[in-house]
């Protein structure tokens, strides 16, 4: 629980609105979400006062944090029902019923999200197949085949390709963030010649647009790392959230 709260705190917008288990609630609300975004799944469908806050029910709805409390208990909710059924897990922690997952609501539904995903990871799997074959990303075969799986963040990818562009640069094999496997890999650990090219390299995704930039990029001689925030799975490979 507490680290699917810290990875709420770090990773989801403030202005969402969030359907939780009630003991989340406190912990999330003075973490700076709005009292009246976070909201506790039994009052969706029970208090007025949520109700009028949410005309469109679950739709209105962004995120989705689910306990075995609230996936036993809130069956008898169709609004929970439906918010679970069209969400997508973007990080879970733990397992058997200390499982707390975060899911992404779409209010598009279930089956044009799938659809929308399934565009995306098409789309990383044609750009990482390209990229994997640039001369001047020195990687190993495992690395490579991440790329053509079309695991890697589609942002990471374009930034990637701009850096390649002016220089060689070796990367490390990618692994998840915690409570992230499955997802696309958004942290980059990659090296330059020596700490001025790594220089040239955090001033190119410096000057990277609007949803394309890092929101972080950490350098430490001429090796750096950069993360970028989680993306939306609905997004294509354009690499907007």
């Amino acid at each position: 629980m507490q680290q699917a709260q810290e990875w709420v705190g770090e990773n989801v917008p403030k202005s969402s609105r969030l359907l939780v288990d009630d003991a989340m609630w406190v912990d999330l609300v003075e973490d700076g979400f709005a009292r009246n975004n976070v909201v506790w799944y039994y009052k969706l469908d029970t208090d007025g006062a949520v109700e009028r806050q949410s005309p469109n029910g679950w739709e209105d709805s962004d995120y989705v944090v689910t306990t075995d409390s609230m996936r036993t208990g809130g069956n008898s909710s169709t609004d929970v029902r439906q918010a679970i059924e069209n969400s997508t897990t973007v990080a879970a922690f733990g397992t058997g019923n200390q499982r707390v997952d975060i899911r992404r609501i779409h209010s598009e539904g279930s089956a044009a999200a799938s659809e929308a995903i399934t565009t995306a990871t098409n789309g990383r799997k044609a750009m990482g197949t390209e990229l994997a074959s640039n001369p001047a990303l020195r990687a190993d075969d495992g690395t490579k085949s991440q790329f053509r799986a079309g695991q890697v963040d589609s942002r990471a990818m374009i930034a990637l390709g701009q850096v390649l562009a002016d220089q060689s640069v070796r990367l490390d094999r990618f692994t998840p963030l915690p409570g992230e496997a499955g997802q696309p890999f958004r942290r980059v650990v990659l090296h330059t010649s020596d700490a001025a090219d790594a220089q040239r390299v955090a001033a190119t995704l410096d000057a990277m647009s609007g949803g394309f930039q890092p929101s972080a990029v950490d350098r430490e001689g001429s090796r750096l790392t950069v993360t970028y925030a989680p993306e939306d799975p609905t997004t294509a490979a354009a690499g907007t959230s």
